[in-house]
């Protein structure tokens, strides 16, 4: 399985020596090789899109494709409550696994936009399906 990781550097120039470095220690005490498309690009500009945001330098953000499928997600959830159905335990997991995505980025607005107007319908199914079932009497 490939690993992959990101290094960081004030010039082109610094990255390119670095590669090399590194080029040459993997081939010679780990016996491994960098993949051919390796890249440099200016970071300010595209961010770089890792493990599921785009980092910037002074700034996260939620991927696109995963902040689309948010979006989708909690409108669908805001529908069925707004018909006068209740969410199930898929969605109430749902809306808690996009929290964890957003507190580690600058996710505020859509925190604010989107799992905000569920926090009271999430914490009714929380009271009345979650609490106390898996407790032993």
């Amino acid at each position: 399985m490939p690993t992959y990781f990101v290094i960081l550097g004030k010039s082109k120039e610094e990255l390119h020596q670095l590669r090399k470095e590194i080029d040459v220690y993997f081939r010679t005490k780990l016996k491994l090789k960098i993949k051919e498309n390796w890249q440099v690009f200016p970071t300010f500009i595209r961010g770089i899109d890792f493990v599921g945001y785009r980092t910037f330098l002074n700034y996260k953000l939620l991927r696109k494709t995963t902040c689309k499928n948010f979006k989708v997600k909690m409108n669908k959830i805001k529908k069925k409550i707004r018909n006068g159905n209740q969410m199930n335990y898929s969605e109430w997991c749902s809306i808690h696994s996009y929290q964890g995505w957003l507190i580690h980025c600058d996710g505020y607005r859509l925190n604010q936009k989107y799992i905000k107007p569920l926090e009271f319908h999430a914490n009714q199914y929380y009271l009345q399906n979650v609490k106390g079932k898996g407790e032993v009497k």
